[in-house]
């Protein structure tokens, strides 16, 4: 059994530092000791958020981690069972004996304690309980001790609105929100439940850090979107059994969710805090009064307006299948330094089927650049079109091909929805057989479509090969 727990403690070990933008738990299978012990104090450093330290029933009582030699001790959290400590200290000492206190919590309220910005070094941390908040002992799933505090940025979530799928009486969603870990939201109880949060604007999103109450949530995803109902799925997480989740996500959204699969316990979903830490885009240098994304017959159209422009080259627009990874679709030049309101536009010929994502990339003159919010639109394909015949394929020059329909004109489109040939079928010597040229193409998967006043007929799927 001990060569398993090493084992399991030693994987724990090498998965933590192998991601150098989360902090490495320095207490995690430390030796432990405690001024009583009706549950083994070495339950509260094993990472499993259900087992558990537990003390006599009386006051005072403590427990103390030794972390094996003197190191940086810069955050601690603490994550209690219902039988929390009431008031308490937190100690740290360099020989087991004489001890420093670092942070006093009097009138506790919650079973989730953290202490940032501890600035101090010892070998022994000790949480000093001096009150109890109920009549058992002391209960602690966890001692967490870090060696830096993790510096992800602002909440942006703090004091924003948001929803869910159902709200317990008293639980309500605002309290996910309000940065007090001694108020939390709750849902019913059941699985599939959800709470999000609207940011107000798209934000360049790096971090989730969920706060649970003691109803955790065992397997849940955080879900990204740009409109509150199409979502992506960032991060993902099974058999979870801790009340603090740091969750990397990266990924451009202005909603953001939380979605339980399966609850931990026989109640509902429970969260004291949501938080999300990322940055918003640097305004554009110029006063956009409009953008937006209409979709007509097949062609998304692209307007937007300025009141008024400094040092703007332009703007490039740009195209996302998924709200996160952009590409390029065209330039429109801007005019510089004005006053003057002025309007422009830009034609997606070619779009995306399903939900597509653009911004504005507007360049400086001196070659900085920064963006718009995001818009959204959704194309529909028309149930009409056709499959057309390609051949060879795949091919490494020349392909055939032959369709049905009476198409004017063509379009090769690359994996990225970008147009990168087209032709016209009026050239063609018959309309309903011709040839066009791969060899100027990568390698890799196209999508022909075949057009008819500018709408989409038939189309195939086209293989370059090397």
């Amino acid at each position: 059994m001990k060569s398993l727990f090493l084992f399991a403690w030693l994987l724990a070990a090498c998965l933590l530092a192998s991601k150098p933008g989360q902090a490495q738990n320095l207490a995690l299978g430390k030796t432990t000791s405690a001024s009583s012990n009706n549950q083994p104090s070495a339950n509260a450093v094993d990472a499993n958020g259900n087992t558990r330290w537990e003390s006599a029933s009386s006051d005072p009582q403590w427990l103390a981690v030794d972390l094996g030699s003197v190191q940086t001790i810069d955050r601690v959290r603490l994550t209690w069972e219902n039988a929390y400590g009431r008031d308490f200290t937190i100690q740290v000492s360099t020989n087991g004996t004489s001890w420093t206190t670092v942070a006093t919590t009097t009138n506790n309220a919650t079973t989730v304690n953290e202490y940032p910005n501890l600035s101090t070094t010892g070998r022994y941390v000790r949480m000093y309980g001096t009150a109890r908040a109920t009549s058992y002992g002391y209960s602690l799933y966890e001692v967490e001790v870090f060696n830096y505090t993790n510096s992800p940025g602002s909440n942006l979530a703090l004091n924003k609105t948001g929803a869910a799928s159902t709200t317990q009486g008293g639980f309500p969603v605002a309290q996910a929100f309000d940065g007090n870990t001694a108020t939390r939201w709750g849902s019913n109880s059941a699985d599939n439940q959800w709470i999000y949060v609207d940011l107000g604007a798209s934000a360049n999103v790096t971090q989730v850090t969920l706060v649970w109450e003691t109803a955790y949530g065992k397997d849940f995803h955080i879900d990204l979107s740009s409109n509150g109902t199409s979502w992506t799925t960032a991060n993902t997480v099974t058999n979870n059994s801790l009340r603090f989740n740091d969750l990397a996500v990266t990924g451009a959204a202005r909603y953001i969710r939380m979605y339980g699969v399966t609850r931990g316990t026989g109640y509902g979903f429970s969260l004291y805090e949501m938080r999300v830490y990322g940055t918003f885009p640097t305004p554009l240098p110029v006063t956009l009064t409009s953008f937006a994304a209409t979709a007509t017959s097949q062609v998304v159209n692209l307007k937007w307006a300025t009141a008024s422009e400094k040092n703007n080259l332009g703007f490039e627009v740009q195209r996302s299948a998924d709200g996160r990874e952009f590409t390029a679709l065209g330039t429109v030049a801007g005019a510089g330094t004005s006053a003057t309101p002025r309007s422009y536009g830009y034609r997606d010929a070619a779009p995306l089927a399903g939900t597509s994502y653009y911004r504005l990339q507007q360049t400086d003159l001196d070659g900085s650049v920064s963006y718009s919010p995001i818009a959204a639109v959704k194309i529909i394909a028309p149930t009409t079109i056709t499959a057309c015949e390609v051949f060879p394929n795949p091919a490494t020059d020349r392909v055939t091909v032959t369709c049905n329909a009476a198409p004017t004109a063509w379009a090769l489109i690359n994996s990225n929805g970008q147009v990168v040939s087209t032709g016209t079928l009026s050239e063609m010597a018959s309309a309903s057989s011709f040839t066009f040229d791969l060899s100027s193409c990568q390698a890799g998967v196209y999508m022909l479509n075949l057009l008819s006043n500018g709408q989409p007929v038939q189309r195939a799927r086209v293989v370059k090969a090397l």
